[in-house]
């Protein structure tokens, strides 16, 4: 729900598992907005966030269009959802990695608001 009302999201799948010929990619979430926007969100949960959870969210979005040509053309961002509780730094380093944030706290996800500055990383499938 969250994803529908700030990015239009109108299809969503937990769990995504694609496998080509002997590589395998395992999403946590994938959604993305029908129609003409073409934009998809990729969902890594990440029970404790550090730097290696950013690497392979980042390499979760590079991946993404060789395990899914039916997505080609498609604008990729990535979206952590940190379980634990997130420091400052960390909170920095997902922002400048150009990924967006959602913390989650007793089973309530929300997502803070991203800095000004903010310009998230986008990966053409």
């Amino acid at each position: 729900a969250m994803l529908r009302k700030k990015f239009g999201v109108t299809d969503f799948y937990m769990r995504l598992k694609t496998k080509r010929r002997k590589e395998l990619q395992e999403l946590d979430g994938f959604g993305f907005v029908n129609g003409g926007k073409n934009i998809g969100f990729i969902v890594e949960v990440k029970r404790h966030l550090d730097n290696r959870s950013i690497e392979q969210t980042l390499s979760q979005l590079q991946r993404f269009g060789r395990f899914h040509p039916h997505f080609k053309g498609m604008k990729l961002h990535g979206i952590i959802a940190a379980v634990d509780t997130v420091s400052e730094s960390q909170r920095k380093a997902v922002y400048n990695a150009g990924l967006y944030l959602v913390t989650v706290k007793n089973d309530v996800a929300s997502m803070p608001k991203p800095p000004k500055d903010f310009t998230p990383c986008t990966e053409i499938a």
